[in-house]
């Protein structure tokens, strides 16, 4: 993409600066590839970042997420998944961990939802497990602790 400043300009300008790009014939100025967008090599156009990069504009590059983020096509920043969440690749979102698992920080997967140990359990998207006091059991079916019956006990964490 070339450009013509005018007034006594005695040739075309090249559009190569970072994010420039000129998509017209005659262009009296060189445009600015937009957030989420970057020049294309022969700079006559933009063209989308791909998915799970981002470009903040006027940018020749698309920079790749780091460290578990992840960003839809034309994406002007990249996103981690909240604490009690993990990012679905196939969906291209984030989803809830599921029941009796959690995570503290988000996670990259479903991997990273950690199981609850022996007498743990939580809610899904959580990001902490929890164990029942001493006489009491988490009953499963109603996801809660219930008191245990008489004429029996339980230590601290019992699952049934």
């Amino acid at each position: 993409g070339q450009a013509s400043m005018g007034g006594e300009a005695t040739a075309c300008t090249e559009c190569n600066g970072p994010g420039q790009y000129s998509d017209a014939p005659l262009s009296s100025a060189c445009k600015l590839a937009p957030a989420g967008y970057k020049p294309a090599s022969n700079r006559d156009n933009i063209e989308q970042c791909p998915k799970d990069t981002f470009s903040i504009g006027a940018s020749d590059d698309c920079t790749n997420c780091d460290n578990g983020g992840h960003s839809r096509p034309g994406s002007s920043a990249c996103e981690k998944c909240a604490t009690g969440k993990y990012y679905d690749e196939t969906e291209n979102s984030c989803k809830l961990c599921p029941k009796n698992t959690a995570s503290i920080s988000g996670a990259t997967d479903i991997s990273g939802c950690a199981p609850c140990e022996d007498g743990g359990h939580s809610q899904p998207g959580s990001g902490y497990c929890e164990k029942c006091a001493t006489g009491r059991y988490y009953d499963e079916t109603e996801n809660s602790c219930k008191l245990c019956p008489k004429n029996t006990a339980s230590i601290s964490g019992a699952s049934d």
